[in-house]
């Protein structure tokens, strides 16, 4: 008989065995492990819930969710979103998946959240059946470009970037909301919350968030999240897409420096981008460039962030060499008045 529960601290090793045996991923499979335990991913997060499925005493399935504000509609309301949904693969076709997505609904109603919102990936066809029985629709199709770090790349000598200080706090907070102002599910940015984000959240620090400057004016900024602090990605199988460019690429790459695809068994460290504002996107590639080079240095292998294809932040990848995910947004509605328009999508960093 399945039961549904809240998850407490003592299913920790219960949780990271099944998340290691529910790899993901179509273009190449990973284990995806939260670690230092279970729980440090939700709890980067003020409101959250981790909930378990099991089948007598046994943990047979997981979801996360968290509730934040967004903008929608012209405001900014509660929004709900789910992530980490696995089931174990002994146990799928019990509708397990459903019965977790109505226990995070039921939380986030709690907070009168209007909405509540998922990513999947492009061709992870189980995830998405289950979550439109459960009343979700498709939204819009986002783009989360990957840029392998396999060199050092030139920044012009003019160019002055530092260390975010807490003295730009202010600053910082406005170029973001105004960087971001009117895109859907964006959220409005306090100097508390940058704070919060820099200091309280492992992977991001005050040295892993950088400014640059023009004429003393502070004219973009990018910070990245170290994923390796939070979970493990183990590399288990390519696609034949993937064997086949890996090939090329090492034919290639005897002439000239590029990159390799990861292999099996490899595990991959990545650098997520968050928070990024600008005054104009020619700041953007600059500011990218010293983010590759400190990453490198730092043994990442990959760069991601989301964005709208073919917006400011997609076209500021020129010189870049970069391969390209769909995600794909789905939405539930839990207030009947609220519907999104379709105007662009704020995808945080913090969403992957």
């Amino acid at each position: 008989m399945i039961h549904i529960r809240e998850a407490v601290e003592a299913d920790n090793d219960a949780l990271v065995d099944l998340q290691s045996r529910c790899p993901q991923g179509t273009t190449f499979v990973a284990s995806i492990v939260n670690t230092p335990d279970f729980f440090t991913r939700a709890r980067m997060h003020e409101d959250y819930r981790v909930y378990v499925a099991c089948d007598d005493n046994r943990v047979v399935g997981s979801i996360a969710c968290t509730v934040r504000e967004g903008y929608v509609n012209g405001g900014f309301e509660k929004v709900g979103r789910v992530f980490q949904l696995f089931v174990d693969p002994a146990c799928r076709g019990k509708r397990i998946a459903g019965q977790l997505l109505q226990s995070c609904e039921e939380y986030l109603n709690s907070f009168n959240a209007v909405l509540s919102y998922g990513y999947i990936v492009e061709g992870n066809v189980p995830s998405v059946r289950n979550i439109l029985r459960q009343g979700y629709v498709h939204h819009r199709a986002m783009t989360m470009p990957g840029i392998p770090v396999f060199r050092e790349m030139r920044i012009p000598s003019e160019a002055v970037i530092r260390p975010v200080a807490s003295g730009d706090l202010a600053a910082l907070a406005a170029l973001i909301n105004k960087t971001w102002e009117g895109h859907t599910l964006f959220e409005h940015v306090t100097t508390a919350k940058l704070e919060r984000l820099l200091t309280a959240t492992p992977g991001f620090s005050y040295q892993s968030t950088f400014v640059l400057e023009e004429d003393g004016q502070l004219c973009c900024c990018m910070g990245y999240w170290d994923l390796s602090r939070i979970m493990r990605m183990t590399v288990k199988a390519l696609s034949l897409e993937m064997r086949l460019a890996g090939l090329l690429l090492g034919i290639g790459g005897i002439l000239l420096p590029l990159p390799r695809p990861p292999g099996p068994g490899e595990v991959l460290r990545q650098a997520v981008l968050e928070p990024i504002a600008f005054a104009h996107p020619k700041y953007v590639t600059t500011l990218l460039k010293h983010v590759n080079n400190v990453v490198r240095r730092n043994n990442s292998r990959q760069i991601f962030f989301g964005c709208e294809k073919g917006g400011l932040l997609f076209r500021s990848l020129g010189g870049f060499t970069h391969i390209d995910v769909t995600m794909h947004l789905y939405v539930k509605y839990l207030r009947n008045e609220v519907r999104l328009g379709d105007g662009p999508v704020y995808m945080t960093g913090l969403d992957l």
